[in-house]
């Protein structure tokens, strides 16, 4: 068996776009074994994009909270 390695992209459809080739040595009856792999961001990732967004949150309620105790004291 042959491995040959490609990139492919996923139609808004959900369908698989294989590029224009041409694998050699193949007949139209020629049966393959297709493999994919698909990137998506780990656990870690996912984690830290969530504090992330906490801590923006966070900052932004300090902020607003140091303008209107500001505001309330002059």
């Amino acid at each position: 068996m042959k491995a040959y390695e490609f990139s492919a992209k996923i139609t808004p459809d959900g369908k698989l776009e294989l590029p224009d080739m041409q694998l050699e040595n193949l007949s139209n009856k020629s049966v393959v074994r297709v493999i994919v792999l698909i990137e998506e961001t780990s656990h870690d990732e996912a984690h830290e994009e969530d504090e992330d967004e906490d801590n923006e949150k966070i900052e932004s309620a300090v902020e607003s909270f140091r303008r209107s105790w500001y505001q309330a004291r002059f």
